[in-house]
């Protein structure tokens, strides 16, 4: 056998070898995740029983009252307030952009949902929740604004999914997990779970589902987290 072929198979072994570690780190990665995302479920769990338990000593916490300085209602949109929020708790604060959607339970399950869906949105892909938030003599949930985010459905249409095999089954891995994530705290998904409630955002060219319309989930135990 010529070196140049010897060179050649080296080379192609190196190539071979080198992807069998990505792999093999992209699945410790994941690994590693799902555990890290299992334990925060189990604390979840926990914290959702005592919720139920102290739900008569629980009060609505109001985290944005009237005219505080870093929630800026800038307009209106479908009945939702929009505008921005600088988040002092990050180094250095950061401004997001928000919708703040009305609340339209009675006040005990106000409470409740806050609370609940405030400690889903800490340790799953869904909206994120920042708190409620007084306006003009109303109380308001403020969300994170999704509304410039695609859908599965369109992003599946216009056909901007990776092309690698991998990628989808992450994809794939992610929205079953988060499926198992809410069944295991009593929460059905099942009429909320669409491709058009479900959106794409992308993380350094890299997708991440976020789960939205979850005021169409059904507990088990008679509460769901939504507004």
């Amino acid at each position: 056998m010529s070196q140049t072929k010897q060179a050649k198979i080296l080379v192609s072994q190196a190539q071979v070898s080198q992807e069998q570690e990505k792999h093999t780190a992209s699945l410790n990665k994941q690994d590693e995740h799902l555990k890290q995302q299992t334990d925060q479920l189990e604390n979840i769990r926990l914290s959702i029983v005592q919720t139920t338990r102290q739900l008569d000593a629980l009060e609505l916490n109001v985290s944005f009252g009237e005219g505080n300085k870093n929630l800026v209602i800038s307009g209106t949109a479908t009945g939702w307030l929009v505008g921005g929020l600088t988040l002092t708790e990050s180094t250095p604060p950061r401004k997001v952009n928000v919708v703040c959607k009305p609340t339209q339970l009675e006040y005990s399950n106000r409470v409740r949902h806050a609370e609940i869906y405030r400690l889903f949105s800490s340790a799953m892909p869904v909206e994120r929740y920042y708190g409620i938030a007084r306006h003009q003599g109303s109380l308001w949930a403020v969300m994170e604004d999704c509304r410039t985010l695609d859908s599965l459905a369109k992003t599946i249409e216009q056909r901007k999914l990776p092309t690698a095999v991998e990628a989808r089954i992450t994809l794939a891995i992610e929205a079953a997990q988060t499926v198992s994530n809410f069944h295991s705290v009593n929460i059905l998904v099942k009429g909320a779970l669409t491709d058009a409630n479900i959106l794409i955002k992308w993380e350094e060219d890299v997708p991440h589902l976020v789960f939205t319309e979850l005021q169409q989930a059904r507990s088990v135990c008679s509460f769901v987290p939504s507004f």
